[in-house]
């Protein structure tokens, strides 16, 4: 986070490209394979993993360092942030991504 203000500081053309998936997934990720791996039960649910109360709000984080910044939830979203992006100087795109996927 604190690369955000130095990037403002210094007026630098950086794009920060977050997903935010409200969760600690790599973690969930690690705790799925160690669970196959010992033969453990896997639909055991993953205590203080998921980033829900409060909610991050990486845009405000951004703006509060001096950083212009948006969200975006949809290709549409992203692709009518990318004019955004590309004027010059540091931009924060919050890209909300779901958790675990399901197929």
């Amino acid at each position: 986070i604190q690369a955000l203000w130095t990037a403002a500081h210094h007026g630098l053309d950086i794009l920060f490209v977050i997903l935010a998936n409200r969760e600690y997934r790599v973690l969930k990720h690690n705790m799925d394979t160690h669970r196959l791996r010992f033969d453990e039960n896997p639909e055991r649910a993953y205590p203080h993993m998921d980033l829900a109360a409060p909610a991050l709000q990486f845009v405000e984080l951004a703006r509060g360092m001096g950083v212009a910044a948006s969200s975006a939830t949809t290709p549409e979203e992203i692709r009518a942030q990318a004019a955004a992006a590309s004027r010059g100087g540091p931009y924060l795109l919050e890209l909300v991504i779901s958790g675990k996927e399901t197929t």
